[in-house]
């Protein structure tokens, strides 16, 4: 319950008191001397201002009841917002991880060693390479997690796209191994040309990168939003 709420209630109790006492006061100071008059008067204010409290004590309730499913929701809303972080989080120490691996063995294959990179790794460890951090990606359960509805009651809907966007990206990223698997059906290691590797493996790159740039931008807008929402509890 927010400090707004608790005012607004202690006010209308306050002042229906004191239009009690004012009434009292009133009867007391115009019938005085007139026990019956009293009576009969004191009688009906008593009634009056029964049912006068029973409805300002339906009104506070639901006020209370409004202000504390608005505060649920913003609660909630925050709690979206910082698991939507931690998910973040973890899909940018992935993409920064397998990033590092592409970048390491980007150089294309060494042509004193036709069958291997640069770096020293075989074509087939570097495909069973993709294959680890696409596994960790999924594992994750990222895409699952994009489609379970979790967006619902975020206000503005770039967290949902751009987190879409984000595993779109990463996916197109470890197509990479297709597109390596697509060159060597029909053509042996050494017969690929140095250009045509290295662009597969940029292209991949590439694909990382707009997934950590659009990371870090929505990164900061969640972290504006929660505080945000903060503000109003």
């Amino acid at each position: 319950m927010n400090k707004s709420a608790i005012s607004i209630s202690i006010f209308i109790i306050g002042l229906i008191l004191l239009l009690l006492l004012i009434c009292i006061f009133g009867i007391l100071y115009f019938y005085w001397g007139n026990s019956k008059a009293i009576q009969d008067s004191l009688s009906t204010t008593g009634s009056i201002f029964g049912a006068i409290a029973t409805l300002g004590a339906a009104g506070i309730a639901a006020y209370l009841f409004n202000d504390w499913r608005e505060e649920h929701d913003h609660n909630f809303k925050s709690n979206i917002l910082l698991e939507y972080l931690n998910r973040l989080d973890i899909l940018e120490e992935i993409s920064n991880r397998y990033l590092s691996s592409l970048k390491y063995h980007s150089k294309v294959y060494s042509s004193q060693y036709k069958t291997m990179f640069s770096s020293g790794t075989h074509l087939e460890v570097f495909i069973e390479l993709i294959e680890y951090h696409h596994e960790s990606f999924y594992e994750s359960g990222f895409n699952t997690w994009t489609n379970a509805n979790k967006f619902s009651l975020l206000d503005n809907s770039e967290f949902k796209e751009v987190y879409q966007n984000i595993i779109r990206n990463l996916n197109m990223s470890f197509d990479l191994r297709y597109s390596i698997n697509n060159l060597l059906r029909d053509n042996k290691f050494e017969d690929i040309s140095e250009n045509k590797i290295q662009n597969e493996i940029d292209l991949a790159i590439q694909e990382i990168i707009k997934a950590l740039e659009q990371i870090k931008s929505i990164q900061k807008n969640a972290i504006l939003e929660i505080k945000s929402i903060k503000k109003h509890l």
